[in-house]
């Protein structure tokens, strides 16, 4: 979905990321990429895998589930964003902490010892002051491990 070098990053996300993670909104089409995906890197040696899934937390536990079944130890993080989506990409405050709680719950619901939750504040500029804090507060609650990006570009 494009090389992210032909538009400034919040435009190439737009144009590009966000509709490819919107799709996997669907369970089965979710099912059938992660699938194919942790097998992939299964099969060139990737053992361990710390993900960054969609803001939809179903997508994210089929992502958990694959992992888990597949043997696969991974960290998985349930995207988190309240601004600066695109339109129909973007959670509320109080969504984004109830469903990030809820992912946490079902992650450790598997029982698995290679699989666990990963809290995924997508970047600065899609978070507000409020569900980083919201966020940071649920991370020291529950000794889970936080995952974001960094200085990915200039603008």
């Amino acid at each position: 979905s494009g090389t992210a070098t032909d538009l400034p990053l919040m435009q190439w996300l737009t144009k590009h990321a966000f509709p490819s993670e919107e799709r996997l909104s669907d369970p089965r089409l979710a099912q059938k990429v992660y699938s194919r995906v942790v097998d992939r890197l299964l099969r060139n040696g990737t053992t361990t895998a710390l993900y960054f899934g969609t803001i939809h937390r179903e997508a994210c536990n089929v992502l958990a589930r694959v992992c888990n079944r597949e043997g696969q130890r991974a960290f998985v993080g349930k995207v988190c964003m309240d601004q600066n989506g695109a339109e129909g990409y973007v959670e509320t405050t109080e969504e984004s902490l109830r469903e990030m709680r809820g992912f946490i719950d079902d992650v450790e619901a598997l029982n698995s010892p290679l699989v666990q939750a990963a809290i995924t504040p997508r970047f600065i500029p899609t978070c507000s002051l409020p569900l980083l804090k919201g966020l940071g507060d649920l991370a020291h609650a529950r000794g889970t491990l936080v995952q974001s990006h960094i200085s990915e570009s200039r603008d």
